[in-house]
Formats: structure tokens, sequence, C-alpha cells
């Protein structure tokens, strides 16, 4: 197809070709949806509701060489994917967590950084640590918050194949030590 003289569109054996640079396929009687190459990167736009892309088969991969940017309100960082290095996320475009070569760290900007474990109702919280790769049943750990409003710190007992008590925090009161799961 021509227009003004100057080829715009052609089909071709495995598709069609839009001609030149910096111009769109528009779709949609309003032209919602655009699609167009300016020579050096490729847009998509939607300009109504939700831009969906769907996908019936088994993953939906997203690739580049370089860095991935999920953005809101088109600037603000959302989550960013840096090539060989972290995985940072973002709240209101603020730095919150990054993955790093020995794990994680939550971070913030004038204010003490706060992880929260939340269970559900009737439910306690825990973190686990795991050391040596947790290939052992002494390598293991937990800080439990217990629906008793107690805290404990406990050391995994691979003989009784449970957790005991090491310290245990009472709320609104004492604090207990524990010497092979008995207190002292």
């Amino acid at each position: 197809l021509y227009y003004d003289n100057s080829k715009k569109f052609e089909t071709v054996s495995d598709g069609v070709w839009i001609s030149s640079d910096s111009h769109s396929a528009w779709f949609g009687s309003g032209k919602e949806l655009r699609i167009r190459h300016d020579g050096t990167d490729t847009h998509i736009q939607n300009s109504t509701n939700v831009l969906r892309i769907n996908n019936d088969g088994t993953d939906l991969v997203l690739s580049t060489d370089n860095n991935v940017h999920i953005r809101t309100n088109g600037t603000e960082e959302a989550v960013k994917a840096i090539v060989n290095g972290a995985v940072e996320l973002y709240h209101n475009n603020v730095l919150q967590l990054f993955t790093k070569s020995t794990g994680a760290e939550v971070t913030t900007t004038g204010a003490i950084p706060n992880f929260i474990v939340r269970g559900k109702e009737g439910y306690g919280a825990s973190i686990t640590l795991a050391s040596d790769d947790g290939d052992d049943p002494g390598d293991y750990a937990r800080i439990l918050q217990h629906t008793d409003e107690h805290l404990y710190f406990q050391v995994y007992n691979a003989a009784n194949s449970a957790y005991e008590d090491a310290i245990v925090a009472k709320h609104d009161g004492s604090v207990e030590l524990y010497y092979d799961n008995s207190k002292k």
C-alpha cells in the first residue's frame, strides 16, 4: 500500500511490513492501541482501560539483554531487575527491598526499616534461619511470635524432630532462658 506515492505497508511471505520508521500501526475504532518503532525504540501504547497480555501456554517470558523496569505513573519505579545483579522493589518510587549476592536487604530513607511476617488470624508467624545450606537438622533456628503473644527464639533438635526453646520473652513479663529445652 502506498500513501502520497511512498510505500507504507506491504504483505510479505511471513506477515506484513510497515516500511519506514516513525510510523504506527493503530488498532481499534478510536485508535486505542498503537504499535510503532522510532528507529531506536519500539513502543506499544494503549489509551483505554487495561492492556492485557494473556498466555494459555505454560510460561510468559520477558527477556532482555539489559535491565527490566516495571513503572507506575509512567516514571515511578516499582520493580527493577538489573542484569547480572539485584532485583529491587520500590514503594512510591523509593527503594525498599533488594537482593544481593549474600541475600536480601530491607532499606528505607529516614525511618527504621520494617519487615513484617503476618500470620493469619489464630496463627503465629516465624522467620526461619538456615545456615550451611540447611542440609543438616542442626543448621536451623527460628524466631517465632506465637498466638500466646510470647516471642520464642528456638533451635531445631534433630533427635526430637522439633524446635526447642532457647529464649522465651513473655508479653508484659519475664524472659526465660533454656538449655537443652529445660528452663534455667
